[in-house]
């Protein structure tokens, strides 16, 4: 599917969160899996640093490792190095252990588990990211340690920024509040969809 493609659907998923992210892990998947399947969760960092998951799914990932990743996203929602890099990141892109230094992503709790008990090694992860500090992360697991191009990193942070604006259009357009419940919904000004698909195009 040609990225103008996947952006077009990216504004028309509908549903409550897990539903929604699914729809966007099937939309990618075609373009960014690499078979170990792939993984995506809200993240709420207004109480940055700290770092709140929630609605963690998954397609083509066993119970086993969804249940691992799951645990490596509890042990790290706490302030520290990693997520702030995370957090800070520009292209709205890159593997783990890029954006977290090797050193970093290899020292994260659970991960050695992870790796014994499946082939992934590192991940590929989509960052979008709102103003406010509300967003979604979506992981490609990968067979191994990687590092993108500036090209690879120009192409999907533009998918990023385009996921980032779909869900706060998301938000408002069901009038309640955002995918993390603890956040208290907030109006946010409404940009032209049409726009936003022709930009990926230039």
């Amino acid at each position: 599917m040609k990225l103008w493609g996947i952006v077009d659907g990216v504004y028309r998923l509908r549903g409550p969160g897990q539903a929604w992210l699914r729809g966007l892990l099937q939309l990618l998947q075609p373009e960014l899996e690499r078979g170990l399947g792939m993984g995506a969760y809200f993240f709420d960092a207004r109480a940055s640093p700290a770092f709140v998951t929630s609605e963690l799914t998954a397609v083509g990932v066993s119970d086993q490792e969804l249940a691992l990743i799951g645990q490596i996203l509890q042990q790290t929602q706490s302030p520290n190095e990693r997520t702030r890099r995370v957090l800070a990141l520009r292209d709205g892109c890159g593997t783990a252990s890029e954006i977290m230094t090797r050193r970093l992503f290899r020292s994260m709790p659970s991960l050695d588990a992870l790796s014994r008990a499946s082939k992934i090694r590192d991940f590929f992860g989509l960052i979008a990211t709102d103003a406010s500090g509300l967003g979604c992360v979506v992981n490609v697991c990968l067979p191994a340690e990687t590092t993108t191009t500036a090209a690879v990193r120009r192409r999907w942070g533009r998918v990023a920024a385009h996921i980032a604006a779909a869900l706060r259009l998301r938000c408002d357009a069901i009038s309640a509040s955002p995918p993390i419940s603890s956040i208290s919904s907030q109006r946010r000004s409404k940009s032209s969809a049409a726009s936003m698909v022709s930009s990926i195009t230039r």
